[in-house]
């Protein structure tokens, strides 16, 4: 489960809070499942802030609406 204050459902971006500190533990754990549970609210069609390339993308995001991205390596 990784916390944010925003997702993108084209490609499961998420902004953060700032400091890096998740995306750098996940990078140490790829096979673990990145699994958002969020409000409708914080999710946004496109990013409407900078995405690095550094940025970890989730793998899904379900908000009280349902499942809003998956990606593909989820079955």
């Amino acid at each position: 489960m990784v916390p944010g204050l925003a997702y993108e459902q084209t490609g499961g971006n998420r902004l953060g809070f700032g400091g890096g500190y998740y995306d750098r533990y996940l990078k140490r754990a790829p096979q673990a499942h990145k699994i958002v549970l969020a409000f409708n609210q914080q999710v946004y069609p496109a990013a409407h802030w900078p995405v690095d390339q550094f940025d970890v993308t989730m793998d899904l995001i379900i908000t009280e609406q349902g499942v809003q991205f998956k990606n593909e390596r989820i079955r």
